[in-house]
């Protein structure tokens, strides 16, 4: 990134990571690329975002790093939150059920094989399997590439109960 930065010298530039890049090995990597970026004449503005306090009915914490080239005379301000636990319940988070209409998939190829639900059922429970959502509150962090969706994997998955009883066909 810092060379794409470094050749097209743009006035702005937004990058996102995860909530482990601060800490990771001390804060190592974020710390080198903050100083990275600074190196490019760009000062360097990051906090730490959670989504669902912006109306975004999931629970996602993501880094965010604003650089603003330093001849640009202006600084950046992140918005305050708009959305959380601590407003009113006016402004309370979106619930995960303002944006699913209906848990039952009208596709077949939407639901897990029965040996997928078996093997949610077997892992150790520190593992995480198939986590149940609340419809009521914002959903964990969903991915989005094929890799990582999966039931063998921490993915939120989309039913309303907390004990893991997922369907495999058409039934619920």
């Amino acid at each position: 990134m810092a060379r794409v930065i470094d050749q097209v010298r743009p006035k702005v530039f937004i990058a996102e990571n995860v909530k482990g890049f601060y800490t990771l090995e001390g804060g190592k990597y974020f710390n080198l690329a903050k100083k990275e970026f600074e190196s490019l004449g760009y000062r360097v503005y990051h906090r730490l975002i959670n989504c669902a306090d912006y109306g975004v009915p999931q629970l996602r914490q993501r880094i965010i790093i604003i650089g603003v080239r330093k001849d640009i005379k202006s600084d950046f301000i992140f918005p305050k939150p708009l959305h959380g636990m601590e407003s009113s319940p006016k402004n309370a988070w979106v619930p995960l059920k303002k944006v699913i209409k209906s848990l039952i998939p009208d596709d077949e190829r939407f639901y897990f094989s029965e040996r997928a639900v078996q093997g949610a059922k077997n892992a150790k429970p520190n593992m995480k399997r198939a986590v149940a959502q609340d419809l009521e509150k914002p959903c964990l962090t969903i991915t989005s590439h094929l890799a990582k969706v999966s039931i063998n994997s921490r993915d939120p998955v989309s039913v309303s109960y907390t004990h893991l009883t997922l369907p495999t066909n058409r039934e619920v």
